[in-house]
Order: structure tokens, then sequence, then C-alpha cells
């Protein structure tokens, strides 16, 4: 995802989604309110991150690279 400002459909059915560190620290969560979710990523670290999207009936985890403040976005 090329910019700082990113965007994605989570799908039907899911409520909380959440980004961490690659250590587990929470970095910010939030209740999905529509399916969705815009985040600004621009005031974080360069590094490789965890998303986390959790409904009642299942959890989907995937490994994020935030990258460094000149190639900005994530992948």
């Amino acid at each position: 995802i090329p910019d700082a400002s990113t965007s994605f459909s989570t799908g039907a059915g899911y409520r909380m989604i959440g980004l961490f560190t690659i250590e587990g620290r929470k970095v910010w969560e939030m209740e999905i309110v529509n399916d969705e979710i815009k985040f600004d990523v621009s005031e974080l670290q360069a590094g490789i991150y965890i998303i986390r999207i959790q409904s009642d009936e299942k959890n989907y985890s995937e490994k994020v690279i935030i990258k460094s403040p000149t190639t900005r976005g994530i992948s």
C-alpha cells in the first residue's frame, strides 16, 4: 500500500482491529463500525508490525512492514 493514509475493507462480521509491535505491544486498537477501515501510519516508526482483526467467530493476523519516511507506506 503506497501511502501513509491506509484503508482497506475488512468484510462483514469483524468488530475490532488492532496494530501491535512485533514484540506484542499494542500501538492502537479500534472498534470497526463499518466494513472499511482507514488509519494513518505516518507517525509510526519504520519496522514490522502485526495487524489483528477480530470477530466473534474468528481472528485474523497479518504481518505488515512500515517503511521508512522516504518510502512511507506499508506492505
